[in-house]
């Protein structure tokens, strides 16, 4: 066993501890009378679960457990950067995060025109083709159905309702 990649597990390690943390505060959220199924603590428990998770996820995909091919790390270090330079999207780390807090402003602003189910699809659909996925018929059928699954997750298995559409009310 040999880490590969020291950085992803520190990473991996500090993310299951501060999923540690979360969790223990959120275990503290009283439960209301008026709460519903989830109650106010369940969000943050389910995403305490999922950092932990995926710190776990980091971990495990640091670690290699066979001994590397001779010249098999520097090919794939030679690769990656060949990849984001033909990139058309700017390179700074920063810029590619403001862009991408753009999507989200704009998320919020059409959510309440869009509603979840197609403003989520949207966020998908837009993110996805940002981060280099071909726009094509396969990128709008798995944002659409992502939005569906998402909607459903909230609005079936959840019970939570989800808000419909400004604009369909409007007809």
């Amino acid at each position: 066993m040999r880490l590969q990649q020291r950085s992803d597990f520190y990473l991996g390690v500090g993310a299951i501890a501060l999923a540690i943390v979360w969790l223990y505060v959120a275990s503290g959220i009283e439960e209301s009378m008026l709460s519903d199924a989830t109650g106010a603590g369940g969000i943050p428990r389910v995403l305490g679960y999922l950092m932990a998770a995926l710190g776990v996820l980091l971990c495990v995909r640091s670690v290699s457990f066979s001994a590397p091919a001779a010249g098999a790390a520097s090919a794939v270090r030679e690769t990656a950067p060949e990849k984001l330079a033909a990139s058309s999207w700017p390179q700074n780390e920063h810029v590619q995060a403001l862009i991408l807090l753009g999507i989200l402003a704009g998320y919020v602003v059409l959510a309440p025109y869009l509603g979840y189910l197609l403003a989520t699809a949207v966020l998908l659909g837009v993110t996805a083709a940002y981060g280099g996925t071909p726009v094509n018929r396969n990128l709008v059928l798995v944002s659409l159905g992502g939005g569906i699954v998402l909607w459903l997750s909230f609005a079936w298995a959840l019970n939570i309702p989800m808000q419909s559409s400004v604009l369909l009310d409007w007809f």
